[in-house]
């Protein structure tokens, strides 16, 4: 018969089973025998057997050669536990059968299943006795999380739990999560509690718990770029962006369609699908432009998103327009006085070599409010010409971006980046917009190449750059 030794109570949360053999035949090799007989063999294994209801049961077969000793993890008692030595020939033999019960004296806690992240985490811890002669009672704690997109824990809270002497019942333990929040959209995680070592009375297994960190944060806003070629024969690059991190993968499908441009006249058509990574905040899409030689102004593409996941979709902008600068500008003036402007930075930009047709080219100083004959010919001015000669050329250089145009309090003569609406949503502006063209007029819009009088009540600045 299998002899059973140093069975521990409540000390942690494993019983320790040892079996020793009843003697030694045959070299040395361990053997039990049973009466009656039933074979005669080696000893092959032993088995525990765990009878504690249908979270415990279990058989754990182990062989004898290879373990003094078992461990088996248990939970509150009273728990009745079986050992059984089973021979070579697969005899079993009798069993040991003993009984645990539990200390009088025990610690136990049973923390929430879960937390909201940022909230207070309540923890009870309970100590209970047979009477109240028990001297001070300590047990020590630690609770583990892990950061935003950390894949390692760190300790969150540590520190120890004390009932004083003569003393029992609940004490809770309240620790406060906003230090560890944070915005971003995540999977719920898990802290881990762990509890130990403790000081006059044993810990109720087990003494590691987890508990469920519930993310509250709403998924990031995804929202697209609105770029500018300043290369016909080059890309544009839409950048897909998140307003905050995510630990998560976000995914989106995308496609291009037409605004004025057209594929694949002027750009190469695009689809498929794109994602940002956990703690990347963009991503970049590149759309192919051509090169032509019509005049067209600029000209618009449209890049589409859809499928996106996990965002928040309310807030998102899923459609983004590029533009594609044209590197040429047509020149098809009747003699005269004209007004003009030129997007496009030329390489020699000399007056009399873009504009030989022309006798004078003048431009407004707006500050010292007077006209000034010029040279050169500068991206964006407006320019008062006067043509001896009709005139009609492609000038082809390199298109420009501008920033808010400054606007001087009075008169300003300045040209449009692109053909667009016009810009009188600023209080500073006066609705009288004047152009010429063989006589003064208000335009209906701003058109690409022409140059405009707009008046200010007060210094400003202007975007003549966004196209309707």
């Amino acid at each position: 018969t299998p002899t059973v030794t140093n069975l521990r109570a409540y000390t942690d949360s494993t019983l320790t089973v040892e079996i020793t053999d009843g003697g030694a035949i045959d070299g040395g090799q361990p053997y039990w025998t049973w009466d009656p007989p039933q074979g005669q063999g080696l000893i092959d294994h032993y088995r525990i057997v765990i009878d504690d209801g249908a979270l415990y049961d279990q058989t754990i077969t182990t062989p004898l050669f290879n373990a003094a000793s078992h461990q088996v993890t248990f939970g509150a008692g009273p728990h009745s536990f079986e050992v059984i030595g089973v021979n070579d020939l697969g005899a079993i033999g009798a069993a040991v059968t003993f009984t645990w019960t539990e200390a009088g004296t025990i610690i136990s806690t049973t923390p929430p299943a879960s937390v909201v992240e940022g909230s207070t985490l309540s923890i009870p811890f309970n100590l209970t006795t047979a009477d109240d002669q028990n001297p001070e009672v300590t047990v020590n704690y630690l609770l583990l999380g892990k950061e935003a997109f950390s894949a390692f824990e760190s300790v969150w809270f540590q520190g120890t739990v004390v009932w004083p002497a003569g003393t029992s019942g609940l004490q809770q333990l309240d620790l406060d999560l906003s230090p560890f929040d944070n915005p971003y959209d995540q999977d719920d995680s898990q802290l881990r509690l762990i509890l130990g070592p403790a000081q006059n009375a044993p810990i109720r297994p087990p003494t590691q718990r987890t508990i469920t960190l519930v993310d509250d944060d709403l998924p990031p806003a995804m929202a697209i770029s609105t770029p500018t070629s300043l290369n016909e024969a080059g890309y544009l690059d839409f950048v897909v962006s998140l307003d905050e991190l995510s630990s998560k993968t976000v995914t989106f499908s995308y496609a291009t369609a037409d605004g004025t441009a057209v594929s694949p006249a002027d750009y190469a058509g695009l689809s498929g699908s794109g994602l940002i990574g956990p703690g990347a905040s963009s991503t970049m899409i590149s759309v192919q432009i051509g090169e032509d030689v019509a005049v067209e102004g600029g000209e618009t593409v449209r890049l589409l998103l859809t499928n996106a996941a996990p965002v928040d979709a309310a807030r998102s902008v899923l459609d983004g327009t590029g533009t594609i600068l044209d590197n040429d500008v047509a020149l098809d003036v009747q003699p005269g006085w004209r007004l003009l402007s030129f997007p496009i930075q030329y390489a020699s930009p000399s007056r009399s070599t873009l504009l030989p047709g022309a006798d004078a080219v003048w431009r407004w100083n707006a500050g010292a409010r007077e006209f000034e004959q010029v040279d050169e010919i500068r991206p964006f001015e407006g320019y008062y010409a006067n043509f001896f000669t009709s005139t009609n050329t492609i000038l082809e250089g390199m298109p420009q971006l501008p920033g808010p145009h400054p606007l001087a309090m009075g008169w300003n003569l300045i040209g449009p980046a692109v053909s667009r609406a016009l810009p009188l949503d600023n209080a500073a502006l006066s609705p009288t917009v004047i152009y010429w063209n063989d006589a003064w007029s208000v335009p209906a819009s701003l058109t690409l190449g022409t140059a405009y009088w707009i008046f200010a009540h007060r210094a400003t600045t202007v975007d003549l750059y966004t196209e309707e």
